[in-house]
């Protein structure tokens, strides 16, 4: 049996939601999420500070915010309906629960026979008095949730008032009750139904809720308020117009404003393609159609608020454009669109009274001040003077390119022309996103070492990314001895004492014996033999304090709250294990970190070195090491003398030979800490929160700091001289380098420290040949459909121009209008007695919607420029994968698997094929010996990803050109990619489908004639979207990479059975314990997922690392309730050193 463990190493980076809201301090707080990673920013003036990081073990679907009594709650949904109001706890520093709701779990959905419609994850609605929460969940039922009374929450069904598949819907404002306006479709529309684009067929409901009903009262939870059955078929979103009493609606090709009294409605068409609603001249006598003022050639995809009478839009190739409602006492008398400079694609869009936050998971987020500016004065005010008046218009008249003076505005006056008040966005700071992934590979480079390689986002933010996975030194060279202790700018410690501009001020024989050296401001703190340090004043020329007995002395920084006077106040002191501020213990951090184990094995464990740092203004961190190469680190807290662990991981190695030490280097005026021993690694800061990169150099025996860049290293390989890199990481956790591309990257290839990649170009005419929406249903079959003149549904097929660039001679190969790329993969063939590398791309074609995709296997030489040699196959089927097997090239062509040798470059022969499958998606091979007739003879196990079929085996017989089905998963799911987990015993495969669950499957042969099923022997959920693995080798087995379309990666790797049976056991208590974040369930998270599969009843045998790691984190007391009772919180350190694979899948080429 394979035992397998999961860990993820680089968590997914952007944001997927947001709120800003103040829960505590003076600053406001900004909250973002993408799926279980949690975040909570201080908003400062000199940006955004990380306040907490958690993660959450249920992905986050929405974020919001209410205040209750004078309290500000925050309130997360979780995809099963479930609901956590979490308070912020000044006492702890961190968030905790207040309340928690669960309306909706999985086997309830399936006994109940609930099929998925047009939206099927829960939705939030929270009232902006905050009198009520309300949860859409069932696709039909809506639970209410009082605020602040004394009543139970009660459910209502949404279809007793018509209302069901439901398109948008929002908390309105200004009503006397709680009331949502509901965007649903009263006719099902689907992409194969055709209409008339002029149908009415979704309708607008408002239901206003009772907070305060009783169970007896059940009959009246809600009434309609307000019901418009016209609203066109294409409607994307609501937005509510507050204080006017009105709702605007934006569809595909128009914005609609929608009076909900008695006043003028208005239809404002912007697309080519708006067709008046065929029941104009009926129920919608009171709309006007305006005038088509901009003209938006691409699909739009948001609209949101700025202030009560402006608007803006998103297209989706991230254009947008302003909404200006004009108005005269409330009541809107024009509307008109206009062009706005900025450029996004927002995921989450959030806005206070002075901040304004977008949010992306395509390109990097960012926090603005949200300032209002008249225009061509270039006067600015806080927009929170603007909320609840009305903005006054103004008359735009231009005379020789001048704007004459402004008429008078004491009273509003409607205008023709107006002057808009435009939004300025001052940037205050950014979130790097590197997210939306579509393709990653690996690429060698010096020392070593493998840097990961992605395709991110979509046309215009395209851009390709490099992350290194650890700190690479930018120049090494070898040396004998250093002859200093330190040495910088004019300060220079050696043998012979202190140097100042080449001057002696204090010589070894006043010092003493020195070990090391390092300095504070003005100070030089000199640690020398038998534990005795002296801190040396370099401004004075004299030592002012010498201590004795002592392990370590840290210089605490000035300007901050635990300052104090009095000699020996301004240091930190590591004694006996404890933590001294002058005479001071402080408290949280004393003898807790030394004795992490009982009596009997605290040997050992003791703190060998503490650096005192000050990364937050008024705020003191403290590092500290044990000999072991535990890293703990904490920061103070409001009240003076205590502090804080924060969840900071660090590689751990047990049984250390080294012992490890503390060095602080300065980089472009920033503090970094090099932690040397067994295992080194870099401590930087991520929005002035620590994060831990690893060392390329990993065994250093000695660190001495000679200036900002250059430090001199005993290591393993020798004493070096090593100068660091410049490079600046406060805003992404791992050194990381891209490029922005024009176009769409799709695939990667490295070849030789050459990328090349694949890029679609995106062709937009100035008068498209159909409009910018699929086709939707008719009731009156006997009225004919608009006439399309190009027929395919997805026009932009069309439009798609692909190329292969070589990253680093820019040279391109273009195909032809209308190709697009499927597959590119490079594969090495026999030529002769060496084996020649060709890039293998399969390229499809579809020019009409009765025509199927076809497509041909294009071959590439790229040893210098990219030559096109050869095209394979008849153009009959579309190409989906290529590999090469055995020196046969593999093509999944269609529904079959073909392969094809190669003669030479201008022949290439198939020989055999196998049509079991329907979509394949990848193919993956395994060299295997078989004995026929007496002769040991090789063949391959070959395994597809089917997209429709789960996986399939076959074995290859390449000596009589013969494929024979093995075996197949029964589950017919939608396969993603799969792959050989391969042990010394057997063979198993790991699989990935569309519901981002992992599988495990043991196959037993059987005859060659029948196919075997697979067993299903383990599953996990990820609770992302993975795009492949790659297969690795770290020197003792295999590990299996994987990248998600999030930009998380993470690993996959086999472990032995008695490490897996302790850690099991260990990982069950875990996930069973009550301190998870917001109270979500561990164990739930990681069942199979998807209706019909087994909810929750397959062997859960994937050990979950992202939990196990955070074992070292526990205080002892939960360390040793979690543990076993033959085993030690010692024991688990080292089976945890053992299990997981974080050193080395971040440390060497595999």
């Amino acid at each position: 049996m394979t035992w397998l463990l999961h860990e993820t190493v680089v968590n997914p980076q952007g944001v997927e939601h947001s709120i800003i809201a103040k829960f505590t301090g003076k600053y406001e707080q900004l909250i973002t999420s993408i799926r279980n990673q949690f975040v909570c920013y201080d908003i400062t003036p000199q940006g955004l500070q990380v306040r907490c990081k958690e993660v959450t073990e249920a992905n986050i679907i929405q974020i919001g915010n209410v205040e209750v009594n004078h309290v500000m709650m925050l309130v997360l949904l979780f995809k099963e309906a479930k609901v956590s109001v979490l308070r912020y706890d000044e006492t702890n520093n961190k968030f905790v629960i207040h309340s928690l709701h669960c309306f909706e779990l999985p086997l309830k959905r399936m006994q109940e026979g609930l099929t998925p419609t047009t939206y099927t994850d829960p939705r939030l609605l929270i009232d902006k008095r905050g009198r009520c929460i309300s949860l859409i969940c069932y696709d039909r039922l809506m639970w209410v949730i009082p605020l602040g009374l004394d009543k139970t929450s009660y459910s209502i069904n949404l279809e007793k008032f018509g209302i069901n598949r439901i398109i948008d819907c929002i908390v309105l404002d200004g009503y006397d009750l709680p009331s949502v306006a509901f965007l649903h479709m009263k006719i099902p529309t689907w992409e194969g139904r055709i209409v008339n684009t002029g149908e009415t067929t979704n309708e607008i409901i408002i239901l206003s809720l009772e907070p305060d009903v009783i169970h007896e009262r059940q009959d009246i939870v809600a009434t309609i308020s307000y019901q418009f059955s016209y609203v066109p078929y294409n409607a994307l979103q609501i937005v509510d117009c507050y204080p006017t009493n009105g709702l605007l609606i934006l569809t595909i090709n128009s914005i609609i404003y929608l009076s909900t009294t008695s006043f003028e409605s208005f239809i404002l068409p912007f697309g080519k393609f708006f067709v008046i609603p065929k029941n104009i001249n009926g129920p919608l006598s009171s709309f006007q159609i305006l005038q088509m003022q901009t003209k938006i050639m691409n699909s739009v995809k948001s609209i949101f608020k700025l202030t009560n009478h402006l608007y803006i839009i998103f297209s989706m190739n991230g254009e947008s454009y302003y909404v200006h409602l004009l108005s005269i006492a409330n009541r809107i008398c024009d509307v008109i669109i206009t062009n706005s400079p900025y450029k996004y694609h927002p995921t989450t869009f959030t806005i206070s009274s002075n901040h304004l936050f977008i949010g992306s998971t395509v390109h990097d987020s960012y926090i603005y001040n949200y300032e209002i500016v008249e225009y061509g004065k270039g006067k600015q005010h806080e927009i929170s003077q603007h909320i609840n008046q009305e903005i006054r218009s103004k008359n735009l008249l231009f005379r020789h390119n001048e704007m004459e003076e402004e008429y008078p505005f004491d009273e509003p006056q409607p205008v023709s022309i107006p002057q808009e008040l435009t939004v300025e966005f001052p940037q205050l700071d950014y979130i790097v996103s590197i997210c939306n992934v579509h393709e990653y590979t690996l690429l060698e480079e010096e020392n070593n070492m493998i840097s990961i390689v992605l395709c991110c986002g979509i046309q215009p933010f395209s851009k390709i990314v490099k992350l290194s996975r650890s700190i690479q030194p930018e120049n090494i060279m070898g040396v004998k001895e250093s002859e200093c202790f330190y040495k910088n700018d004019n300060i220079e410690v050696n043998k012979n004492g202190i140097f100042l501009n080449s001057i002696n001020i204090c010589s070894t024989e006043i010092l003493g014996s020195i070990k090391r050296v390092k300095k504070e401001d003005d100070y030089l703190i000199i640690e020398k033999s038998d534990a005795k340090w002296c801190v040396f004043d370099i401004n004075k020329k004299e030592i002012i304090i010498q201590e004795e007995g002592i392990n370590e002395l840290s210089f605490l920084p000035s300007s901050n709250e635990m300052e104090e006077e009095g000699e020996g106040n301004n240091f930190i002191k590591l004694k006996n294990g404890k933590v001294y501020k002058g005479e001071m213990v402080l408290e949280g951090i004393g003898e807790r970190i030394s004795q992490w184990v009982k009596e009997e094995t605290k040997k050992g464990k003791e703190v060998v070195d503490i650096e005192c740092v000050s990364i937050i203004e008024g705020k003191i961190d403290l590092i500290i090491i044990t000999k072991e190469g535990i890293l703990c680190y904490y920061r103070s807290m409001n009240d003076k003398g205590k502090f804080e662990r924060l969840k900071v991981e660090a590689p751990q190695t047990f049984n250390c030979s080294i012992k490890p030490h503390i060095n602080r280097i300065e980089i472009n005026n920033k503090k970094h800490y090099l932690i040397n021993g067994n295992c080194s690694y870099f401590i930087e800061y991520n929005y002035y929160y620590p994060i831990v990169i690893p060392f390329s150099i990993k065994v250093i025996k000695e660190v001495i700091v000679l200036n900002n860049f250059t430090c001199y290293l005993d290591t393993d390989d020798g004493k070096l001289i090593v100068k660091l890199n410049k490079q600046n990481i406060d805003k992404y956790p791992l050194p990381f380098t891209r490029v922005d591309i024009q176009g769409t990257p799709h695939h990667l290839v490295s070849y030789k420290n050459k990328l090349f990649v694949t890029v679609s170009f995106t062709t937009v005419l100035d008068t498209p040949d159909c409009p910018p929406q699929l086709p939707h249903s008719s009731n009156n079959q006997q009225e004919e459909p608009p006439v399309l003149e190009a027929q395919p549904l997805n026009s932009d097929v069309l439009l798609e121009r692909y190329r292969i660039i070589n990253l680093t001679t820019n040279d391109y190969y273009e195909f032809k209008k209308g190709q697009f790329i499927c597959t590119a993969k490079l594969l090495k063939f026999k030529v002769g007695k060496q084996l020649k590398n060709y890039l293998v791309v399969g390229v499809n074609k579809q020019t009409t919607e009765d025509n199927p995709v076809k497509g041909k296997t294009y071959i590439f030489n790229i040893e210098n420029q990219i030559q096109l040699i050869n095209k394979i196959g008849d153009g009959k089927k579309s190409v989906h994968a290529v590999n090469e097997i055995g020196g046969f090239l593999a093509v999944a062509s269609g529904n079959e698997l073909e392969l094809i040798e190669r003669v030479d470059e201008t022949r290439w022969i198939k020989k055999c094929f196998s049509d079991i499958s329907i979509l394949i998606n990848s193919i993956e091979y395994l060299p295997l010996k078989v004995m026929e007739r007496g002769n040991e003879k090789e063949c391959y196990l070959i395994l597809l990803s089917d997209f429709y079929r789960s996986v399939v085996l076959l074995l290859f017989k390449p000596y009589d050109y013969t494929v024979i089905p093995l075996g197949k998963d029964a589950r017919n799911i939608h396969c993603i990619d799969s792959t050989f987990i391969i042990t010394k015993d057997y063979f198993s495969v790991l699989e990935f489908d569309s519901e981002q669950n992992l599988s495990l499957l043991n196959y037993s042969s059987a005859a060659t004639e029948q196919l075997s099923i697979f067993e299903i022997d383990a599953t996990f959920n990820l609770g992302m979207n993975l795009l492949k693995f790659t297969r690795l080798w770290n020197g003792k087995g295999y590990i299996y990479m994987y990248v998600t379309v999030e930009g998380s990666v993470g690993y996959i790797s086999v472990v032995e059975e008695k490490i897996y049976q302790v850690l099991r056991q260990i990982n069950i208590k875990m996930n069973r314990e009550p301190w998870h974040f917001a109270g979500t369930n561990a164990e739930e998270y990681r069942f199979e997922k998807g209706y019909g599969m087994g909810f929750g009843t397959r062997k859960h045998v994937f050990l979950d690392g992202d939990m196990l790691k955070q074992f070292r984190l526990l205080n002892e007391e939960q360390q040793k309730r979690v543990c076993l009772r033959n085993t030690s919180i010692n024991d688990v350190f080292k089976l945890l050193s053992t299990g997981l694979q974080y050193n080395t899948f971040l440390q060497y080429n595999n």
